[in-house]
């Protein structure tokens, strides 16, 4: 009671011509304000009364206006009632301080409280939150740029978790997906295959291009969706010819067959392998038997196959250095300290280019699908990719090679299950490209299947064999490398013709 009659002695002199304060100027505001004025009104004049009874020689001998709180009159349009009772003389201040001083400013304030008090917001500060993206975006981002400069580390705050995100880099839209913890695990590990209903936990990633990272962590993925509409027709060429090449080394490899993971659908590798042929280091991958009958049918060139391989290589990393140019660092560097070939060289040793990245590959078609595993390979970093094509068992002569838009293959997406996180491969006709630390998280592609039989799905991803590694490093070191060969290009075309010789 006592505050209140202090507030109400301290307010200063309002006029007719008093500005509008800003605290007043929403009508919701004023309403409010206005009701807790007539409280604080009746307050006051309780106050007033109270002290004439125990004060009567205090008394002026005209009639005060002091015992009654009037209402500014710029209330005057939200309440016409109110202010029509306003007598004309207004209140006088008992002290003298100017406009905006630190006490008038307390009682304007206590004319607010009340049962309609303002739920003050929480104090916001701008740009923090855009900046606390900005810092998750490039944390996330240190594994695919090709050189990164440490920063200095950011002191940990207590803040609203940041799930995704979205920013411009040379004009395209990147989505970031940050992984809070609470999501950092399998929902449903006695699952060999994920089912549909537990894959509607999972974020669902189906196109343009994405990061995926643990909160507060580096990226482990990134992936783009590259849809066939989008392409140049020399892109779309390109493309073709890559499918092509796949399709074409399947008549001088066979499938592979002791695949640990693999659990449905075919399996091709090609490229640098530790032999397990007697008397041979390491090697390329190449059926003898194959390759006997490609040249006895005249189908086989060794300039062509080097030219070939060569092209796909080129191919590949040019568009993975688009996609994370450090990731390409990163195989380079591998590949030139581990002294490895390259897929695209037909012999050991042999000058490197600056886009040889892996020394063998993998591809897959007709519905693969395999286990949620981690690799055990040299690379810590691995590319895979995906085009949809009309099936090669089924198409006719006319069909083209890239799928078109009746394209009805459902199902197998790719998933990381520790992180509840999927790549939907159907929603974009084109090409998707990945690239994943497949050393760390388990992955899994899901059985997929096209209704028609028209289509199926090419998959192939970039290796170096940790066996691979050991064989070449032992040939390094050893003394007499003669007694070992490297089966090269040039030695398994002699061992193709001389199987040939043996049946004439």
């Amino acid at each position: 009671m006592q505050q209140l009659c202090q507030a109400s002695s301290c307010l200063a002199t309002i006029s007719d011509s008093s500005p509008l304060p800003l605290a007043f100027s929403h009508s919701n505001t004023n309403r409010s304000a206005m009701r807790s004025f007539h409280k604080l009104s009746d307050v006051t004049n309780d106050c007033a009364n109270d002290y004439k009874a125990h004060h009567p020689q205090s008394q002026p001998n005209s009639p005060s206006t002091r015992s009654k709180l009037v209402a500014p009159s710029f209330w005057a349009s939200f309440e016409p009632s109110v202010c029509n009772q306003t007598p004309q003389s207004t209140l006088k201040a008992r002290c003298d301080r100017p406009l905006g001083s630190q006490p008038l400013l307390e009682a304007q304030a206590m004319l607010m409280e009340g049962d309609d008090k303002q739920v003050r917001k929480k104090r916001v500060r701008r740009g923090r939150a855009a900046a606390r993206w900005s810092r998750y975006r490039d944390q996330a981002d240190e594994p695919f740029v090709s050189s990164h400069v440490d920063s200095e580390p950011q002191e940990s705050e207590n803040e609203e978790e940041v799930v995704e995100t979205i920013e411009q880099e040379d004009g395209e839209a990147i989505y970031y997906y940050f992984v809070p913890p609470k999501l950092q695990h399998d929902p449903r590990p006695e699952e060999t295959l994920t089912s549909s209903e537990t894959l509607k936990l999972y974020h669902r990633l189906s196109h343009g291009t994405c990061v995926i990272a643990p909160q507060k962590k580096p990226a482990f993925c990134k992936v783009k969706f590259l849809p066939f509409s989008s392409m140049s027709p020399t892109e779309l060429q390109g493309w073709e010819k890559l499918v092509c090449f796949f399709l074409g080394r399947t008549q001088f490899v066979e499938p592979v067959k002791n695949n640990g993971p693999l659990m449905g659908g075919v399996m091709w590798a090609d490229g640098w392998r530790k032999c397990s042929k007697r008397g041979e280091w390491f090697g390329r991958y190449c059926s003898v038997a194959r390759l006997s009958a490609m040249i006895q049918l005249c189908l086989y060139s060794a300039e062509d196959e080097a030219a070939s391989f060569r092209e796909a290589n080129d191919w590949i990393a040019t568009h993975l250095e688009k996609l994370a140019p450090g990731v390409l660092e990163k195989y380079h560097q591998l590949l030139l300290k581990s002294q490895l070939p390259s897929f695209a060289h037909m012999e050991y040793p042999t000058p490197y280019s600056p886009l040889d990245f892996a020394s063998f590959f993998t591809f897959t078609m007709y519905n693969f699908h395999n286990e949620d595993h981690t690799d055990k390979d040299a690379n810590t970093w691995t590319l895979v990719c995906w085009i949809p094509i009309f099936n090669p068992l089924t198409s006719t002569e006319t069909d083209p090679i890239l799928a078109d838009d009746g394209f009805d293959m459902i199902g197998g997406h790719f998933t990381f299950h520790d992180f509840q996180v999927y790549l939907d491969l159907n929603n974009v006709l084109g090409v998707t490209m990945c690239v994943f630390r497949s050393q760390d998280h388990t992955h899994q592609t899901l059985k997929g299947a096209s209704p028609s039989d028209r289509y199926t799905r090419l998959g192939f991803s970039c290796q170096m064999s940790e066996k691979m590694s050991h064989a070449v490093v032992s040939y390094i070191n050893t003394k007499n490398k003669a007694r070992m060969i490297v089966s090269g290009q040039q030695v398994q075309i002699d061992n193709a013709e001389a199987k040939l010789a043996k049946r004439k």
